[in-house]
């Protein structure tokens, strides 16, 4: 006999999950702890992206105030990335590509997934990005982060993409990140702190030197660019040890010592 209480798999209609577009403003702000986070973040994109110099800059436009800019010479995004990728939230593509590489050298990727934008969302309102590949034109994103969030349906939520045709700012390849209406005031403080730790990012071994970091600061601060060095604690140690590590692919012996 048919228990009365049973549900039906026809009585069940799909009902599917909404995304408001606040999610930007939301995820930025509980994901990147802080302003300093972000910048990290950005340039950390930049050394997957296999950029060999970063600089990070804080500059003053007149018609747009201030506005942090962080440029790379990596290998930049085409516009089927763009679309592809920079564009979907949440994409695998990080997840299935865990090795950057550009001819026999390879990086391991060291940026979070998708936390680029939310960095750029947390920083400032407007964004807009510069970005060239070898197999590609110069391509312009704009993004208003503020017109995205008071939208009610992410599927009214645009970004502006054009091949850009004016004066490049790189080389070859790479890619210019600026980010206007600043959401923080910047200080003295903040600028330490964001030098200590983009210091973290150096390595401090003489044999590994890929990877620049430079940041300039508003005229009124300094003039002229730091140069990023490698923490003087980790170039100096107290203690060193030394010794050998031999890999086989095939043969792995684990031992345990009591200290």
């Amino acid at each position: 006999m048919p228990n009365k209480n049973s549900v039906k798999t026809s009585d069940f209609i799909d009902v599917p999950f909404k995304i408001h577009p606040r999610v930007f403003a939301a995820l930025g702000a509980d994901l990147v702890t802080n302003d300093v986070v972000a910048i990290i973040e950005l340039v950390k994109n930049a050394y997957d992206a296999f950029a060999s110099s970063v600089n990070i800059k804080f500059g003053e436009n007149d018609k747009l105030g201030s506005y942090i800019e962080i440029l790379d010479n990596g290998s930049g995004m085409t516009e089927e990335i763009i679309k592809d990728v920079w564009c979907t939230v949440a994409t695998p593509y990080r997840a299935t590509n865990t090795m950057s590489k550009i001819g026999q050298k390879e990086r391991r990727v060291s940026g979070e997934k998708g936390l680029g934008r939310l960095s750029v969302a947390r920083l400032g309102a407007e964004m807009s990005m510069l970005t060239k590949s070898n197999d590609d034109s110069c391509w312009n994103v704009r993004v208003d982060w503020n017109n995205i969030s008071n939208n009610t349906e992410l599927s009214q939520c645009h970004v502006k993409l054009r091949e850009y045709t004016g004066a490049i700012p790189f080389e070859t390849t790479g890619t210019r990140i600026r980010i206007y209406k600043l959401k923080s005031v910047w200080n003295e403080e903040t600028y330490l702190d964001l030098q200590d730790n983009l210091a973290r990012l150096i390595s401090p071994f003489s044999k590994i030197n890929d990877f620049e970091i430079s940041l300039s600061l508003p005229q009124k601060l300094s003039s002229e660019t730091i140069k990023i060095e490698s923490p003087e604690f980790l170039s100096k140690p107290k203690y060193l040890i030394f010794g050998n590590v031999e890999l086989s692919p095939k043969n792995w012996t684990h031992r345990r010592h009591n200290i």
